[in-house]
């Protein structure tokens, strides 16, 4: 894991975005690493905010907000290294694209944001299907 994608799920880039692309999204998947952390089937990046969602919106067409909206509406369970997770339709470990962002702590809400960062995470399976997991850093 490289230093800015474990600075990252440590919570200390709140600033940032994380990207995961499959290999299978992409014509030119080793072209990714040299902005990434290569993984088993892709690649995570770490970006700035706003370059990431805008790298996001051009590698998938979609608004980084859209995206993150649909993944909303179904629970799973993403991985904490950001590079998988587990479909809530059909099982699979499948997860072609991600999207995560780091929200520091609140401790006038309350609950888990009292006690330190949420890193919020949203996929999407080669099934089609979108969903979404979320974690106190450090993980629970």
């Amino acid at each position: 894991m490289s230093d800015s994608l474990a600075a990252f799920t440590a919570g200390d880039r709140p600033a940032d975005i994380a990207v995961y692309v499959a290999d299978s999204v992409v014509d030119r998947p080793d072209r990714l690493g040299a902005v990434g952390t290569r993984v088993a089937d892709g690649t995570v990046i770490v970006l700035p905010g706003d370059k990431g969602k805008a790298v996001f919106e051009r590698t998938i067409g979609e608004s980084a907000m859209d995206f993150a909206g649909r993944a909303m509406q179904h629970s799973g369970v993403i991985t904490r290294t950001l590079d998988g997770g587990q479909c809530p339709d059909c099982s699979a470990d499948a997860v072609e694209l991600l999207l995560a962002f780091v929200e520091e702590a609140h401790p006038e809400v309350g609950g888990r944001y009292a006690d330190g960062p949420v890193l919020h995470a949203y996929a999407r399976c080669r099934c089609g299907t979108h969903y979404s997991d979320s974690w106190s850093v450090p993980a629970e």
